[in-house]
Parts: structure tokens; C-alpha cells; sequence
């Protein structure tokens, strides 16, 4: 443990954070995500972050769900998506 995590002990939540959600991408984003992690020092920061990076997700997601909808719909394949309830495990540490 280095010296900024005794002074930001939010800086190890959001590393793990990043961690869960990029797996073997991490180490190549390590450097930057200290460096925010290292930034985000009030509860608000941290909430405020997450929000952002479900938000992120969440527009790639749909993006990506459109774009293979429309390669479906080209090929002669209706597609219907309805959304389901999300597990204790699918849902974010930070909450709105």
C-alpha cells in the first residue's frame, strides 16, 4: 500500500471498482485510474464517479444493442428487448 491510500482510503474502492469491471484490461489502465482515484476524495466524488461510468456503459451498451438490432432487422429478424430485474450482483456499488 502506498502512501496516497493512508491518505485517500477511497482510492483502493476505486481501483476495485475498475478492476471488477475491466478484469485483465486493468493493469494497462492502472497508472490513470491512481492518478483519479487519488482525486476522488469526498463520498459526493465517489458517487458522482460511478454515476459517470454507469452512464458510460450504459450508452455503449445501448449503442451497441441498436447497431446489432439494425443488422438483425437487414437480415429479416425482428428483434424485441425487455428489460428484467437485475440481480444483487449486476447492481452498482455506487447508488444514485
Amino acid at each position: 500500500m502506498n502512501l496516497q491510500n493512508l491518505i485517500n482510503p477511497n482510492s483502493q474502492i476505486i481501483k476495485r471498482y475498475m478492476f471488477d469491471i475491466l478484469k485483465e484490461r486493468f493493469p494497462k489502465h492502472e497508472e490513470i485510474i491512481e492518478r483519479i482515484a487519488s482525486a476522488l476524495v469526498t463520498q459526493n466524488d465517489m458517487q458522482s464517479f460511478g454515476k459517470m461510468i454507469v452512464d458510460v456503459y450504459e450508452v455503449a451498451y445501448f449503442k451497441a444493442l441498436e447497431e446489432q438490432k439494425e443488422i438483425l432487422k437487414k437480415a429479416g429478424i425482428k428483434v424485441s428487448i425487455a428489460p428484467k430485474e437485475p440481480t444483487p450482483e449486476s447492481k452498482p456499488i455506487f447508488k444514485p
